[in-house]
């Protein structure tokens, strides 16, 4: 029966691929947007509209940015309450600065899409972990033979010989 393995160079380029995920979202934003300093100026309550049309109330800070020369608004993380005053990178599309984020790591990471990456991180390691099934190597069997493999692990001397002379 043959043992299929995952490398570490596999899980560590499938784990990268997996976080760039909520960033991906924005990446006409990040290739083609324009950056502008904005400036976090209160937080305040926001009303949502969900998919049945339910209302729901959440919190989030204003940041107030300039494009050209207009000031616009961004929304913040829900939630998430940064202090005011504080300087905060925005990135902007120059025909629609309507259609912007926040250019900090919650930001970037914090939206309603951020459940998805952690499913997926999840089961990807759970996945990595099936596949590298590290009770063979334990035992000290060989990656080639299947787990029910009647081949024993070497004897090991007790933890207290180490300590009496003979």
């Amino acid at each position: 029966m043959k043992t299929y393995r995952i490398s570490s160079l596999t899980f560590v380029i499938v784990t990268l691929l997996i976080m760039v995920l909520p960033v991906s979202r924005k990446w006409r934003l990040i290739l083609h947007g324009k950056k502008a300093a904005g400036v976090v100026s209160v937080y305040k309550p926001v009303v949502r509209k969900n998919a049945d049309d339910a209302k729901t109330l959440d919190y989030a800070s204003e940041i107030r940015f300039r494009a050209g020369d207009s000031l616009h608004v961004a929304l913040g993380p829900l939630g998430l309450k940064y202090k005011r005053g504080r300087t905060v990178g925005v990135l902007y599309d120059p025909d629609d600065p309507g259609r912007n984020c926040i250019l900090t790591l919650t930001g970037l990471y914090l939206s309603d899409y951020s459940a998805l990456p952690l499913l997926l991180l999840i089961l990807w390691g759970a996945f990595y972990l099936s596949f590298n099934n590290y009770s063979k190597f334990a035992r000290g069997a060989d990656p080639g033979t299947p787990s029910g493999s009647p081949r024993l692990p070497p004897r090991r001397r007790p933890f207290w010989s180490r300590f009496i002379r003979r």
